[in-house]
């Protein structure tokens, strides 16, 4: 099998939770994860925790939306670790792309959910 090269690293983990204030307590007793930023997308609030080294997002879930917890990947060429994943199973279920990244989410053959992200310089 040959390896999809630069997918090892893990970028973040993003949840999407019901209750953000008790989950942001969770995070800071439980797991001693720091608050490092407060991200305001409109009128909602993004947790982001650093947690041993690893970015943690939180959001609170909304009814007018479709949310994914999912893990995102960094890619240095999403489109190349987008086929070979999908030669495994994997099915893409949204992808979008700006001038400064393109990120597609694809869901795993055993139902988990990745992000490959590719920042462009």
């Amino acid at each position: 099998m040959n390896s999809i090269k630069s997918l090892a690293n893990i970028h973040h983990i993003h949840l999407y939770v019901q209750d953000l204030a008790a989950y942001k307590e969770v995070f800071e007793q439980l797991f001693h994860a720091q608050l490092v930023e407060r991200i305001f997308v409109g009128p909602k609030e993004i947790l982001k925790f650093d947690l041993n080294g690893s970015s943690i997002f939180l959001s609170p879930t909304r009814t007018d939306q479709d949310e994914i917890n999912h893990i995102g990947i960094a890619s240095n060429n999403v489109r190349e670790h987008v086929r070979k994943l999908q030669d495994f199973g994997w099915e893409i279920l949204e992808e979008r792309k700006t001038d400064s990244e393109s990120t597609v989410f694809l869901k795993s053959a055993g139902g988990i959910v990745f992000e490959l992200m590719q920042v462009f310089d």
